[in-house]
């Protein structure tokens, strides 16, 4: 069974969740600068997706509220620009 991961990004921080642990939330860039909302959606992914990594999970679920990467991501017809 996979293990669900939450993300979140903002314009200004990313958050994730992996299932049964802790949120983890970060700056979007260390040095206090912004991004778009769609950038730090797909950072929350790619650093919660390392961490899963890192701790050895190979099997996951992204759980998101960005429907540009959703698409995107599971490759449906809106998705693909």
């Amino acid at each position: 069974m996979p293990t669900k991961i939450y993300t979140d990004g903002s314009q200004t921080q990313i958050c994730f969740k992996i299932e049964d642990q802790e949120p983890v939330v970060r700056l979007v860039k260390p040095d206090g600068e912004k991004a778009t909302v769609n950038e730090a959606e797909y950072l929350a992914a790619v650093h919660a997706l390392q961490e899963a990594k890192n701790q050895g999970i190979v099997e996951v679920e992204v759980w998101s509220d960005s429907e540009l990467m959703v698409k995107q991501m599971t490759e449906t017809p809106e998705g693909r620009a």
